[in-house]
């Protein structure tokens, strides 16, 4: 937590022979009870390159996070 707002640092990897359009990031976090207690969703508009890395961070607002789930939606890039 910092100044209120869970953080979350990932590096993306692509390991296909072929570049991968990036859509979204929706990281949801929770409580210890398992309630969603906030979420933000991080639009992309960027391509992955065959092979590469990407590091993002992304952040919300939640009081009293206790875990959290980032999902990343990708595609075959034309």
């Amino acid at each position: 937590m910092v100044n209120g707002q869970y953080q979350v640092s990932a590096t993306l990897h692509n390991p296909a022979p072929d570049n991968a359009r990036l859509i979204q990031a929706v990281l949801t976090v929770e409580d210890a009870s398992g309630q969603i207690i906030g979420y933000r969703v991080m639009p992309f508009t960027d391509e992955l390159d065959a092979g590469s890395d990407l590091s993002i961070q992304i952040s919300v607002m939640a009081a009293a996070a206790v875990t959290h789930t980032l999902y990343v939606e990708a595609m075959h890039a034309p």
